[in-house]
């Protein structure tokens, strides 16, 4: 299971979409139609940002304000949208008007929630994020019996541990709904995206390269 299919599971868990609702007021229905598309989209703009080793660097030291662990859903009852807008602001640069239309168009939510629902979840990303390198840069460990529930109530000091040693190793399920020529446009560019970018696993090594 790969970083993409990680933050799907967690996030779009039904506790973490009644957290969203909650907080915004937007149905379950159209949040989880923006997470498909804004999360793997978020990870290939991360991905592009650490394509430097500056841009790494930068990304590592955010990493370091950002080690909370935690039920999603408890994350998100406590997260600070101020800081979440900040991080997205580093993330999408110039292109966060377009982004976020081009979100709100194919999820149906309007510009301004799609913002408050990103800033909501921008800082449990970079959490997970430092979550997942950390874990990467060690032995992977054993599985409990009957390995870890993913379907609610997630705890990512858990789930991401199931990362370690997974950094190389690109998978290429994705989420329903997911179009990566959608996400090509919604980049910029219009090209298809490198499915390296979209799994996270090209971001994780970036990080690691740097952080050693």
């Amino acid at each position: 299971m790969n970083l993409l299919q990680m933050l799907s599971q967690s996030m779009m868990a039904p506790s973490s979409v009644d957290a969203l609702a909650e907080k915004t007021g937007e149905s379950p229905i159209n949040i989880k139609k923006l997470l498909v598309i804004a999360l793997p989209l978020l990870i290939l703009y991360m991905t592009r940002n650490a394509e430097s080793k500056e841009g790494a660097s930068s990304l590592a030291k955010a990493l370091d304000d950002h080690q909370e662990v935690g039920a999603v859903d408890k994350q998100i009852a406590t997260s600070d949208a101020v800081d979440g807008e900040k991080i997205l602001g580093h993330i999408f640069g110039g292109n966060a008007n377009n982004v976020v239309g081009g979100l709100s168009q194919e999820s149906g939510i309007s510009t301004g929630s799609v913002i408050k629902i990103l800033a909501l979840l921008a800082p449990i990303i970079l959490s997970s994020l430092r979550a997942a390198t950390n874990h990467a840069n060690q032995t992977a460990p054993a599985q409990p019996a009957g390995g870890v529930n993913l379907s609610d109530g997630l705890d990512l000091g858990d789930i991401f541990s199931l990362l370690a040693g997974q950094a190389a190793k690109p998978q290429q399920q994705q989420p329903q709904g997911f179009d990566m020529n959608m996400l090509g446009q919604l980049l910029g560019g219009g090209s298809k995206p490198q499915q390296s970018g979209v799994d996270g696993s090209a971001l994780i090594n970036a990080l690691l390269s740097v952080m050693k």
